[in-house]
């Protein structure tokens, strides 16, 4: 399939910096000399919106709703196939590709002022970085950090937009994520995987090792873990939860929920193969090995189903025979990185290739459980921030890569 098919919108920001998170209406940079800078990214998008006002519709999906276009329901779809006027201008609104360049944020703010003066000053970069639930949560060696936006975000750009820097814990983590029912994941290598509660913020929270194997990433769904090193093998585990009582919901209550490892299975094992990267989202795990990608149901794995060659399902799409940095599924389709350049491969297994051209990508971010910012692809350089956003039909179809954002399953 033609590349004319699919619209890759791009913002470039000139700048030295080491992470970013999209959320909430504002942009938040880590920069290498350890500031935390806001973006006020609403503004910064309409003002480009009013400038390019025949391109509205597709900025507008591209950079701050993707739900405009995710969540579209049933019926217009189709009205957008029975009308081919309907649905070609649609389409060409959408399917168009505009580039924008900054040589840095302070050429954003003289041009749009929408940079908040002040910055947070942190003493460490950060392993990793989370924003969830009006927080900002970093993770290192020195520790879990949490930094609470204030209660009333400002709009006034003087005024600070966070109330304070709490330490959590001093154990050193190396990953964090969201989970489901509350709380945060966090990776500690070879201590294992803790649960972080954020229901209540008190003196009683605390961590609490639910995984003790060696963890460089894990991911959740539900009560299943894929937990994933890079010096052992990858994991899928089955926990057994056991209530204190049906309505549990208070702290108290919470806290006498009994979890125990119910199975434990090497993936490795399962799939028959060494070097496999293993990364799931919902029913499905995903196994890149040897240049090919492949998918089974957990299901299948957790039934110990020995008809498992007749559950793995191979896709026809050929990709590099090298190690597998870091893969993610987003709603768009899967993205995976390697050492020189990052592949997308999109709903009808469309691909598309993003080259490092001898830049050292220092992070990236997805934003699969965000409202409005579900299509969009940060690549963090140490001289520039690329923010990549897709649409196209095929994010629609849905057929091969990607989840349902309604549904939240695959193809």
């Amino acid at each position: 399939m033609s590349d004319k098919l699919y619209s890759s919108w791009l913002i470039k920001i000139g700048g030295n910096f080491f992470d970013s998170f999209i959320y909430s209406g504002k942009l938040y940079l880590l920069t290498l000399d350890k500031k935390i800078k806001c973006l006020h990214w609403d503004r910064f998008i309409n003002s480009i919106i009013k400038e390019n006002k025949d391109y509205a519709v597709g900025l507008h999906m591209s950079f701050l709703d993707s739900s405009a276009l995710y969540r579209i329901d049933g019926k217009f779809l189709t009205l957008l196939s029975s009308d081919k006027d309907i649905g070609e201008a649609f389409y060409k609104k959408i399917l168009a590709s505009l580039h924008f360049k900054f040589e840095s944020i302070e050429e954003i703010n003289t041009k749009y002022q929408c940079l908040y003066n002040k910055t947070i000053d942190l003493e460490t970069l950060p392993a990793d970085m989370l924003i969830y639930q009006k927080n900002i949560f970093l993770c290192s060696e020195s520790g879990l950090t949490r930094i609470p936006f204030k209660n009333r975000f400002p709009s006034n750009l003087s005024n600070r937009f966070w109330s304070e820097i709490i330490k959590v814990s001093n154990k050193p983590f190396v990953q964090i994520s969201s989970a489901s029912y509350g709380y945060l994941l966090l990776s500690s290598l070879s201590d294992g995987v803790y649960q972080y509660p954020l229901w209540d913020y008190g003196e009683g929270q605390k961590l609490r090792k639910i995984l003790p194997y060696h963890c460089s990433y894990v991911t959740r769904d539900y009560n299943d873990f894929l937990s994933g090193s890079y010096v052992d093998k990858a994991y899928l585990i089955k926990r057994k939860v056991e209530f204190a009582d049906e309505y549990d919901r208070t702290e108290e209550e919470r806290r006498k929920r009994k979890v125990s490892i119910e199975r434990r299975i090497p993936l490795n094992e399962w799939f028959s193969v060494e070097n496999g990267f293993f990364f799931s989202q919902n029913y499905l795990v995903y196994c890149i090995a040897n240049g090919h990608i492949y998918s089974f149901n957990k299901k299948a794995v957790l039934a110990n189903d020995r008809n498992r060659q007749d559950s793995i399902r191979h896709y026809e799409v050929s990709l590099p025979n090298k190690p597998v940095l870091e893969a993610r599924v987003e709603v768009f389709g899967v993205v995976i990185e390697y050492d020189d350049c990052m592949i997308i491969l999109f709903a009808d297994g469309h691909k598309k290739e993003i080259l490092f051209n001898g830049r050292k990508l220092t992070s990236w971010r997805t934003f699969p459980e965000s409202r409005n910012y579900l299509n969009q692809l940060h690549l963090i350089f140490e001289n520039e921030i690329e923010i990549h956003s897709f649409n196209g039909p095929a994010i629609m179809v849905r057929r091969e890569f990607g989840f349902d954002y309604k549904l939240g399953i695959f193809e």
